[in-house]
């Protein structure tokens, strides 16, 4: 996200306009500052923890219901 996008939705977020739950502004707002500089430094990829996530909720990169089987294969 670059500084453009993070100021429109820093406005949402003053304006009511975007619920602070589904504005990714505040994603990392509760994360410790040492996870924060790893993931910042691309020690940890965020993306791939996205993906375990979607497969323990049994679903795909859609967010669409395949059971935890096909979850898991899907991101193998």
């Amino acid at each position: 996200m670059n500084r453009t996008e993070y100021k429109s939705y820093l406005e949402k977020a003053n304006t009511n306009e975007l619920p602070d739950e589904f504005n990714p502004i505040f994603i990392l707002s509760g994360i410790d500052t040492k996870l924060l500089t790893k993931i910042a430094s691309a020690e940890i990829n965020l993306n791939e923890l996205a993906k375990r996530e979607l497969e323990n909720r049994g679903l795909d990169i859609e967010g669409k219901w395949i059971g935890f089987d096909a979850a898991q294969k899907l991101n193998n």
